[in-house]
């Protein structure tokens, strides 16, 4: 099928106008009326709201049939998972970036038991603009066919939610930026972007006046028994690292005057 050996050669695929404008309005609506469960930091404004694909309208999401078969084609089978539907919420003016990244870094966490290396064909991820995708307002950037290049190495970072994440280093993005580009993917309400768990993708902030909402979600082929001791040694790696990383990041404000140059005298 041309759609997936494309899909397989590009790492992604763009199905435009899979979700009516009137459905994505109605799902917008929705949104409005769900209590969030993460904030921005330092401020009251709502990230996202929690796994929805048992949400009513959001639950109709799960038979589109553009997605529905774009999946089925994908693994030849009508029996794959959803691991999760969520929203993001990258709001006017204040929304912040994602870093370089992919998906398949943080396996251990979505998916403990199964391989980086042989089981990252089995998941897929989805992701359905709400509202129109711009440069100005931070859309989603990938870089085509980065996933040719394995897993890349990343390093141990916190994010600006003032959590642990993993970035891609910057030595391989210029690897992966010679080999397929940028691609700013600036698509329409409705559009629903396809790629896979070792794509490279980011985004940057949304400083403009214009909301950026999306629907992501997680879809996996062949789904393998949680290896809890896997998950309990990631989650206690990744909660570890940001506790020490704040720990030594206090300690340094405490010990030095941070805005002491101010007060210098020429």
């Amino acid at each position: 099928m041309e759609l997936i050996y494309n899909y397989n050669e590009r790492g992604y695929y763009h199905a435009k106008s899979a979700l009516s404008k009137e459905f994505c309005k109605v799902l917008l609506n929705k949104i409005n009326e769900l209590p969030p469960k993460v904030f921005l930091p330092f401020s009251g404004t709502p990230w996202g709201y929690g796994q929805l694909f048992d949400v009513n309208p959001f639950d109709k999401i799960l038979t589109n049939p553009i997605l529905t078969k774009f999946c089925e084609s994908l693994y030849n089978t009508k029996d794959y998972k959803v691991n999760h539907l969520l929203v993001s919420n990258k709001v006017a003016w204040i929304g912040p970036e994602e870093m370089y990244h992919q998906e398949v870094s943080n396996i251990d966490t979505f998916a403990p038991g199964a391989s980086a290396e042989t089981d990252w064909r089995e998941f897929l991820q989805v992701f359905i603009a709400l509202e129109n995708q711009t440069l100005e307002n931070g859309c989603l950037r990938i870089i085509p066919k980065s996933h040719k290049l394995g897993i890349l190495e990343h390093e141990d970072i916190v994010w600006n939610h003032t959590g642990h994440k993993r970035r891609v280093k910057s030595s391989e993005l210029k690897k992966a930026y010679e080999g397929g580009g940028i691609l700013n993917c600036e698509i329409n309400q409705g559009d629903i972007l396809f790629f896979n768990h070792r794509l490279v993708h980011g985004s940057s902030s949304n400083q403009s006046p214009f909301d950026r909402k999306a629907v992501i979600m997680q879809v996996q082929n062949n789904v393998k028994e949680k290896d809890m001791v896997v998950f309990e040694k990631e989650s206690t790696h990744r909660t570890n690292f940001f506790i020490n990383w704040m720990k030594d990041k206090t300690s340094s404000i405490i010990n030095k005057d941070m805005y002491g140059d101010f007060n210098k005298k020429s």
